[in-house]
């Protein structure tokens, strides 16, 4: 079957076939395409009658228009997406919390790391605490006694602060597209004339 003029290919070649030109977004002459620029027009660019673009389909994957079930809008001959997307707090990472509850052994009356989820109101952080027993003096000062403590003392920063994202906790970016293969994807100049249906 012969090829419509303006009918898109993809090519397993490492050229380009005879009467097909490489979509890569150049400009070309209505002079010298006359037909070709009679089906496209200036839909990707160029000056009317005089200059008109081909589609640019190099890192781009192709897609059908329209509105699929559950799926957004897309509009004929139009560029959508991105290839990088650069991670934000605010947008990848809201702010959010995490409870950090410690058990403690000596109130509970158990042995330390045996509880899977330990209980609020015997925990290190959830309320002041005197460490006793034979151990006391194996315990540092700091731990001892946390009576008159204020139970709503944020944790330093720089141990809980966020983590991630480039080195130093700056800003990175990710790959945005899908597996793919390369190929040569052609438009057709030399063929059928399309008739409209």
């Amino acid at each position: 079957m012969d090829a419509f003029i303006g009918e898109v290919r993809a090519f397993p070649y490492s050229f380009v076939p005879q009467g097909w030109l490489e979509c890569t977004g150049q400009e070309l002459a209505v002079s010298q395409f006359q037909i070709l620029y009679a089906v496209i027009g200036n839909t990707w660019g160029g000056t009317a009658n005089t200059s008109f673009k081909l589609p640019n389909l190099q890192g781009i994957a192709v897609m059908g228009q329209g509105t699929g079930p559950g799926l957004t809008t897309r509009i004929w001959s139009k560029s959508v997406g991105v290839t990088s997307v650069a991670l934000t707090s605010s947008n990848q990472g809201p702010p959010h919390s995490h409870p950090l509850v410690v058990q403690d052994p000596v109130n509970a009356g158990i042995q330390a790391n045996t509880l899977s989820t330990p209980v609020a109101n015997s925990s290190w952080l959830a309320q002041p605490n005197v460490v006793t027993g034979p151990n006391t003096a194996q315990t540092p000062a700091s731990y001892q006694t946390y009576t008159g403590q204020s139970l709503t003392t944020p944790l330093n920063p720089n141990i809980i602060g966020p983590a991630g994202g480039a080195p130093g906790g700056g800003v990175s970016s990710h790959e945005n597209r899908q597996p793919y293969l390369t190929l040569v994807y052609c438009i057709n100049y030399n063929g059928t004339f399309p008739m409209r249906n």
